[in-house]
């Protein structure tokens, strides 16, 4: 699919229209569904009716799949044929329904048609909300330079967001000026190709008879990447004080909370920017989330293969987190390397003594309950289902994952994974939020599963990444590495989109369908780097 910016098909300006008038074209405006091999969902965008019973989208709506439909604004759905024709730099697709639908094809524009300050009107799918309309100005015009050459975008502020992308963005004659790509931020911050760069292929199709339009083999077309190095991405910043050693987020406030250097526990809203800390009496080096609390580990030595379980020792903190208060601290036979937490108890795993214990403590007793072997300095993630907790070693060759189901504080059953040595695992492990998925660092993903047989099994592979994080409920995993993120279909577990931020990310998160990350920063030309807050909306 080619481009091109020719005064040939630059239509003349006609009456303007009132808003109910161009909103009034939704008619001509669809929602796309695309499925995979299985019939399985695995997104959904918008799309528009071009000449000849086309449908014009992004490519990146459509990519990775296997087949796909429309639903129109009267409730209609529709299969599709085929993609006829696609740029994978400008993210455009043409699609092709099996027949011609009883869609009335929207006019192409221009960009010369807008200029800073002029009304438009974007109408798509947002969330899956079919014939969704918002307003706005447009800020300016764009050119951008692309892998194969440059490109002119109309930025603009009417609000779109996931499932916008593919949809049309018109002008208040009535004619679409561009097809709705991308956004930064806060969701004012949008961008549209100009229809300069599409419009002359659809008119080229327009000359074949409908039927005889050829479509491309799904399993001949690529699957979309924004390149390997990143789209680059607006981010909003602040700086923090000093790194932190561990981190974690709040399920459901913007706050994460970490230990820094100086051995405080933080607190940090990134809405509010407002940074709270706490002195802990002991060294610390990992904290965990549950019950409105925070549990945090405190040396009373060093990690050492030499320090027999016999003799170990260490300590519990534990944080109001609504009041942000030290509540107490107590004593465990135990050097603590790692924690997680179930609705009553405490699980802690040991760093030192080669094959030592993890053991768990009654969080209002502080009392041992239960403990059951593990290699020394293992991590510990516990399923969202509070039945398991699975574990990693960090200083094995090979590294290794097991299993241990709990029931009352009780370790009542452990196995190690199937494999041994058949995946180059990194030492340190994620579980998904539906707990179906065991994210490996490395890139391997195997499941969570109730038996045995399935458990720890080999399910997909995405990049190698730092840090992971999940919106399953607009169907995202979010990976970051170095200065990308790169998002991922939660049901294909293939890549979308991938962004670059200035500066090497450590955490990842997502709050509200914002991302939100913790970087190390440049902070000028000498080379310092310094902990910062970034966030951006992955619209």
């Amino acid at each position: 699919m080619a481009r091109y910016m020719n005064d040939e098909f630059k239509p003349p300006l006609t009456k303007l229209l009132s808003r109910k008038e161009v909103i009034a074209k939704k008619e001509s405006v669809v929602t796309v569904y695309v499925y995979d091999e299985n019939g399985e969902e695995l997104s959904q965008g918008s799309g528009f009716a071009v000449a000849n019973g086309l449908i014009l989208t992004n490519f990146h709506v459509v990519s990775g799949g296997s087949a796909f439909t429309v639903l129109t604004s009267d409730g209609e759905e529709y299969e599709i044929e085929g993609i006829v024709d696609y740029d994978l730099d400008l993210d455009v697709a043409l699609l092709k329904p099996v027949d011609l639908l009883p869609l009335k094809p929207l006019r192409l524009g221009s960009v010369e048609m807008v200029e800073a300050g002029d009304d438009v009107v974007a109408i798509g799918s947002p969330l899956g909300f079919s014939d969704s309309v918002s307003t706005g100005v447009v800020s300016a015009i764009r050119t951008f330079e692309l892998e194969e050459g440059f490109a002119d975008f109309i930025q603009f502020t009417a609000p779109v967001t996931n499932g916008s992308s593919g949809g049309p963005l018109f002008n208040m004659y009535g004619y679409v000026i561009g097809l709705v790509s991308f956004g930064f931020d806060q969701g004012e911050l949008n961008f549209a190709l100009a229809a300069d760069h599409f419009k002359e292929v659809v008119y080229a199709y327009a000359r074949v008879p409908f039927y005889q339009l050829p479509v491309i083999p799904a399993d001949e077309l690529p699957v979309y990447e924004d390149g390997s190095e990143g789209e680059p991405v607006a981010t909003e910043k602040f700086h923090l004080e000093e790194p932190l050693v561990d981190v974690v987020s709040h399920p459901v406030l913007p706050i994460l909370y970490g230990i820094d250097y100086s051995n405080h526990v933080v607190e940090i809203n990134y809405e509010t920017r407002n940074v709270r800390k706490i002195a802990l009496p002991l060294p610390a080096e990992r904290l965990y989330f549950a019950n409105d609390e925070l549990y945090i580990t405190l040396l009373k030595g060093e990690h050492s293969h030499y320090w027999w379980s016999e003799d170990q020792q260490g300590a519990i903190a534990i944080v109001d987190a609504k009041e942000f208060r030290l509540k107490e601290t107590f004593d465990i036979a135990l050097d603590p390397f790692d924690i997680v937490a179930d609705d009553r108890y405490i699980y802690v795993s040991s760093g030192s003594g080669q094959h030592t214990y993890i053991k768990s403590y009654d969080r209002f007793t502080k009392q041992e309950v239960g403990s059951e072997r593990i290699d020394e300095a293992s991590r510990i993630e516990m399923h969202p289902g509070k039945s398991m907790i699975y574990a990693i070693t960090t200083n094995t060759i090979p590294i290794r994952m097991s299993v241990y189901r709990i029931a009352d504080g009780q370790f009542v059953e452990t196995y190690t994974s199937p494999y041994h040595s058949d995946y180059d695992l990194k030492p340190d492990i994620t579980i998904s939020p539906d707990g179906k998925y065991i994210f490996n660092d490395a890139g391997f993903v195997f499941y969570a599963a109730a038996q045995k047989s399935a458990n720890m099994t080999y399910a997909a592979t995405v990049e190698p990444f730092s840090s992971v994080a999940f919106d399953l409920a607009q169907g995202n995993v979010y990976t970051a590495r170095d200065n990308k993120v790169t998002a991922y279909n939660s049901t294909s577990l293939q890549a979308v989109k991938r962004w670059a931020v200035n500066g090497e990310i450590d955490y990842i998160t997502v709050h509200d369908g914002k991302i939100v990350l913790l970087t190390k920063e440049p902070l000028d030309e000498s080379g310092m780097k310094v902990p910062s807050i970034q966030l951006f909306d992955p619209v």
